[in-house]
């Protein structure tokens, strides 16, 4: 699953200047609420964009589960 650029440049939490050292560490103390974080706000432009719910959610899974392999 892609996000589309325009929607990451207008949505993201973490685009240009909207990042902070504050957030950056939290968001690497925690890639699992970071990816929720992310899903969350991306959500509506994904179904508008063609994704599914299942699609959706099973790319969010995939993303829990692989940081989960990874030790994070």
């Amino acid at each position: 699953m892609a996000v589309p650029r325009r929607t990451h440049q207008t949505e993201s939490r973490t685009y240009g200047r909207r990042n902070s050292s504050d957030q950056i560490t939290d968001d690497a103390n925690d890639l699992t609420s970071a990816a929720k974080k992310d899903f969350d706000i991306y959500h509506d432009d994904m179904l508008q964009e063609g994704y599914t719910e299942e699609q959706i959610e099973a790319t969010y899974k995939e993303i829990c589960a692989k940081n989960r392999e990874l030790g994070y």
